[in-house]
Parts: C-alpha cells; structure tokens; sequence
C-alpha cells in the first residue's frame, strides 16, 4: 500500500487555517498550496499506478477534502 508521508498533517494545517480565516493576502499562496498538494498526490499515485481512492483511509480522506475544497469560497479572516 502507498502512503504518502506529510499529507495528513498538511490537510490538518489547511482545515486549521480555514478555521481561522485567512488573511486577505494570503489567499493566493493557499490556494497554490491547496492545489499543489491535489497534483503531487495524482502524480505519486500514477506513479504507482493506483487511484486516490487506493490510499490508506486517512490519506483517502485527506485527499478528497483537499480535492473538494471550494478554492473560490475561502473564509477571509477581518484581522
């Protein structure tokens, strides 16, 4: 089985931000953050020849929140 090491604790630092907002100049660097994480796990698993949904449940999971993230709806912290 593959395991992609970090993507669980990268998915816990994105769900963190998102709950305190981010600030307003730092939604685009997020954003490339976010969708920079979604490629490099495709590319692992096509490199392995496998889907996301082959991961372990964690990664499987951490994957599909961060692949389902709406990118164009972020929570902006007012601070």
């Amino acid at each position: 089985m593959v395991k992609i090491k970090g993507l669980v604790r990268a998915f816990n630092r994105v769900r963190a931000q998102l709950q305190s907002g981010l600030p307003p100049g730092e939604v685009e660097a997020f954003k490339q953050h976010v969708r920079s994480l979604v490629r490099d796990v495709e590319a692992i698993c096509r490199e392995h020849r496998i889907t996301p949904n082959h991961l372990p449940g964690p990664s499987r999971l951490a994957y599909q929140f961060l692949k389902t993230l709406d990118l164009d709806n972020l929570p902006i912290s007012q601070t």
